[in-house]
């Protein structure tokens, strides 16, 4: 640290920097130049030579700072664009800041990205994910899909091997049937599927009114599961409906269809036209929108309405499929399904909806908003440099103002 001191005037170089201060009398400068000699400690000197900072220079600390943590937090995705950019890479490339799947002109978001760096070694996670946002290009509202897989994943919602995802609602008895079997045979084929199991192998024993599992057929079979499950609701002859218009007919394994234009878009209204769907957190114990909890397969394309607010946990959809009768727990909330694995007969042939999306034009595909992600190559001073540059002249004589204090 080397200090000079010529008449009221201080100069220094500190930690290679250059610093003035003018003093109004030769007496301050001389008790201040005695003072930086005795402590001879660097960080005392930058207090006294260093010029208070404007509410905008705190501003663009605080952005940096904000800056550099953002960077930290990418830093996977940033080595995943470096290696893809480097050595390509089959399914994914990189153009200017962003990355997208090829044959899909919509760029990628951040919580996704990462998420299928993460499923790299896992094959069956990965192809869900790449087929979730194929069938999400395909929703005509850029608004609907531009933050849907973040939304999904604040709400916890399960996707499946089919790109599909899996969501809850309520609903009321409109036609009463066979209840009992209908529930039986729909939560037994989800838990078969979670054992990872085949539904044909198992068959529904009817005893003393009440129904089990069994791997042998029998005289008391009504038939293998898997069966039972397609054809369900001809068997059991129930039917439901939603509690606010008491119109729609809701039928286990039949799509619930409007049409699109008949739904709200608006992501800033929560309670408008559409259909609903939610997380079971969302629904919680409340049997108001009605006491049958329905587990429901959605197609992201199908997506009308998704909430800015990801700890909303509901959304608005033009079509869903109702496959099972949820469980409830001691407290009446739905309980949540754990498998992944759906039948895809269930499901259209999202083959054909990729060939389908591989044929739209560019202008089909219009971004609501690019994700774009920056390595920070800028330390803070040049940015304090750049945006000194750019501000304004009042604030340029704030900082001169202080400076001369």
């Amino acid at each position: 640290m080397d200090i000079l001191r010529i008449g009221n005037t201080l100069l220094a170089t500190i930690k290679g920097e250059d610093y003035r201060k003018e003093f109004d009398t030769s007496k301050e400068a001389v008790e201040a130049y005695r003072d930086l000699k005795v402590k001879d400690d660097e960080d005392f000197a930058l207090n006294l030579f260093a010029p208070l900072k404007t509410s905008r220079q705190v501003e663009i600390e605080y952005e940096y700072e904000e800056a550099v943590k953002k960077s930290e937090e990418m830093q996977d995705i940033l080595d995943f664009m470096k290696d893809v950019r480097t050595n390509g890479h089959a399914l994914f490339e990189v153009k200017e800041n962003s990355v997208y799947m090829k044959g899909i002109n919509i760029s990628m978001p951040e919580l996704l990205i990462k998420n299928i760096v993460e499923a790299a070694e896992d094959e069956d996670r990965l192809n869900s994910l790449i087929k979730f946002w194929t069938l999400c290009a395909m929703n005509p509202d850029p608004r609907a899909r531009h933050d849907l897989f973040t939304f999904l994943s604040k709400g916890k919602f399960t996707i499946t091997q089919s790109g599909y995802f899996v969501a809850y609602r309520n609903a009321i008895t409109k036609t009463i049937g066979n209840k009992e079997l209908e529930e039986f045979v729909t939560q037994s084929y989800l838990k078969v599927k979670r054992w990872k199991k085949s539904p044909k192998h198992y068959f529904v024993i009817e005893e003393d009114s009440n129904y089990n599992l069994s791997k042998v057929d029998s005289n008391d079979s009504l038939g293998n599961l898997a069966f039972l499950f397609e054809n369900i609701s001809e068997l059991s002859g129930n039917e439901y409906t939603d509690a606010h218009t008491r119109t729609t007919s809701i039928k286990i394994g039949e799509p619930v269809i409007i049409s699109r234009k008949e739904c709200d878009s608006n992501p800033d209204r929560t309670c408008s036209s559409g259909l609903h769907v939610a997380t079971t957190e969302f629904l919680g114990g409340n049997s108001y929108f009605g006491s049958v909890g329905l587990i429901c397969l959605i197609n992201p394309k199908n997506v009308v309405a998704v909430p800015d607010e990801y700890t909303m946990g509901k959304m608005r959809v033009c079509e869903y499929l109702p496959i099972a009768i949820a469980e409830r727990n001691e407290n009446g909330a739905i309980i949540e399904v754990d498998t992944t694995n759906f039948e895809l007969e269930m499901v259209e042939n999202t083959e054909e909806e990729l060939e389908a999306l591989t044929n739209m034009s560019s202008a089909q595909l219009e971004e609501y908003k690019k994700h774009e992600y920056l390595a920070l190559e800028i330390d803070l001073k040049s940015l304090m440099s750049i945006r000194v540059i750019n501000m304004g002249l009042e604030e340029a004589n704030e900082i001169i103002r202080l400076r001369n204090l």
